[in-house]
């Protein structure tokens, strides 16, 4: 719908009640980070967004471990921040750790495995 600073302002809401009420390592905390993360790689704030990208991922290996599906969704969104900054090596470092893991985890027919696939494959032409 374009609401874009609504969206950031009801994450932050979100991020904040959640911190509060489970304590900043959860892993719902994690989700929240990539939600707002993901807001400001829409409006071009990369820094920002590689700050709670990095959280999450961090708080994710922390709490659920290197191939938890979560995990590996923190390492692409992460990976894609990278291709958006034009960090391509970065980029294709994360996306195929994040393949790899899916992979393992889901499978290779998963469509979350396929589109890592896509994104890679999307990268490699540039």
């Amino acid at each position: 719908m374009g609401r874009v600073s609504e969206a950031e302002s009801v994450y932050r809401k979100v991020l904040s009640i959640q911190e509060k009420m489970l304590g900043s390592s959860h892993p719902d905390v994690a989700a929240s980070l990539n939600n707002l993360a993901s807001i400001y790689v829409t409006t071009g704030r990369y820094d920002k967004a590689e700050l709670l990208f990095k959280r999450a991922l961090a708080l994710n290996e922390q709490m659920l471990r290197g191939n938890h599906p979560q995990t590996l969704t923190s390492i692409n969104n992460l990976a894609y921040l990278y291709d958006a900054m034009g960090r391509l090596n970065d980029a294709l470092s994360l996306y195929n750790k994040s393949l790899e893991g899916s992979a393992k985890v889901i499978g290779n027919d998963h469509p979350t495995t396929k589109l890592i696939r896509e994104n890679i494959k999307k990268l490699k032409s540039k």
